[in-house]
């Protein structure tokens, strides 16, 4: 493994998909009835977005837990 690049490490998890469908899930997990919408023009402060924007480089370190089983995790602590 190499040093990190500016003492960046990008880390992500198994799988990829866009943001929305992750926050859509995130929200249906937490009883949430608002809905995600994904507008043509979006931006991501200021700068132009698209499924590709918010996603790791090639040389990512992946984790193991998919973000389904995160989000049950997650969601199962917080009721308790």
């Amino acid at each position: 493994m190499s040093s990190p690049s500016d003492g960046i490490v990008e880390l992500a998890g198994p799988e990829r998909a866009p943001l929305a469908e992750f926050a859509a899930s995130w929200l249906g997990a937490h009883d949430d009835p608002r809905s995600v919408v994904v507008t043509p023009d979006r931006q991501y402060f200021g700068a132009p977005a698209d499924d590709h924007t918010l996603v790791p480089e090639a040389g990512a370190r992946l984790g193991s837990t998919c973000f389904e089983a995160w989000l049950a995790a997650n969601t199962q602590e917080a009721a308790a």
